[in-house]
């Protein structure tokens, strides 16, 4: 049997559909199971060995409906496949299997989609991403299934340099504005844990963040244990800095996700965009802070604050920031 899953483009959800595609391999461990990720991200399926083949896709390198077409053509001629699943709810990843020739085609009803699949299912509403994977796999083969942790089981590599000591991964980065940490808040929250801790502060993000991570960081008044490795890492050596550090503070981003997948244990700094019970990181290994009572959230799908600012991460006090991180050293699991 030939499978071919179309993941999601953004690399939180990606992430997080890594525990559906170890249920789908354990449910068809003989299968051939292939799948296609956005490009820029693409690299992640070598985390998992029984993926056969990536096929790496461009909205600038395929266009509109013609580009999915091509794409699908080059698809049908590698390998027929007996069945294909959409895991965006987008009418575009519908279309995709269409036109890559698989037989059988699932996935949620979304955008006026279902006529492009066999099997088109209601999404459930409250769930977690992650239980909604498992819900879908769960309807096509009408059976109940459970689906396991989020997993990215990260070789030994040869990621840069840590410093000796306790090191503490800091992001600050998301890929939108009302979820991504202020300048002031962001020294502010710095400064203080240099003040309080012993420990060496490691500036995480990618090669677009550099210039306001940057700012943020000569605004320190200590930078003697602070490195930027700000756009200097691949998302291979961004998993090995995860892997071999001791704790991390991260806004709702995908690099969450990442460390919540590699075990790291995360406190996640919840900003107003997205429902904390269905986007957070699934595995139970950190600590979500959330300011509630805010009447302006959840502003989700807003991509930017009508207060400027988010005030979702300016009224959150460095204080629960603080005594999150004292209550994940207290553990040792």
């Amino acid at each position: 049997m030939n499978i071919l899953v179309r993941l999601h483009s953004k690399l939180g959800s990606t992430i997080m559909s890594f525990a559906f595609l170890d249920l789908l391999h354990e449910q068809y461990p003989h299968a051939v199971i292939d799948v296609v990720m956005q490009k820029p991200i693409a690299e992640l399926h070598e985390y998992k060995h029984y993926i056969n083949t990536c096929y790496a896709f461009s909205k600038k390198e395929y266009k509109g409906v013609r580009g999915l077409y091509r794409f699908g053509r080059m698809i049908r001629i590698k390998r027929k496949y007996d069945l294909y699943i959409a895991l965006p709810l987008s009418f575009s990843s519908a279309l995709m299997g269409l036109f890559s020739g698989c037989t059988a085609r699932i996935g949620f009803k979304s955008e006026f989609r279902s006529f492009l699949l066999t099997h088109s299912y209601k999404m459930p509403a409250g769930l977690h991403a992650v239980k909604q994977f498992e819900y879908l796999l769960s309807s096509y083969m009408r059976k109940n299934l459970k689906i396991g942790p989020v997993k990215m089981l990260v070789p030994e590599t040869n990621t840069p340099a840590l410093p000796d000591g306790k090191n503490l991964l800091i992001n600050v980065n998301s890929g939108s504005q009302t979820r991504r940490l202020p300048v002031n808040k962001a020294i502010s929250l710095i400064d203080e844990i240099l003040e309080e801790y012993e420990f060496n502060i490691i500036l995480i993000g990618g090669p677009g963040e550099m210039d306001f991570v940057k700012h943020i960081e000569n605004g320190l008044k200590e930078k003697s244990r602070v490195i930027n490795f700000t756009g200097k890492t691949d998302l291979h050596e961004l998993a090995g800095l995860m892997k071999r550090s001791d704790l991390m503070i991260s806004t709702d981003s995908g690099n969450a996700h990442m460390a919540n997948a590699v075990g790291l244990k995360v406190v996640v700094i919840w900003g107003g965009c997205g429902v904390e019970g269905e986007t957070r990181p699934y595995n139970r290994k950190g600590i979500i802070l959330l300011k509630e009572d805010l009447p302006c959230a959840p502003c989700w799908p807003s991509e930017n604050c009508k207060f400027g600012d988010p005030l979702c991460l300016l009224k959150l006090e460095n204080q629960q920031v603080f005594n999150a991180l004292d209550e994940l050293m207290s553990h040792n699991d």
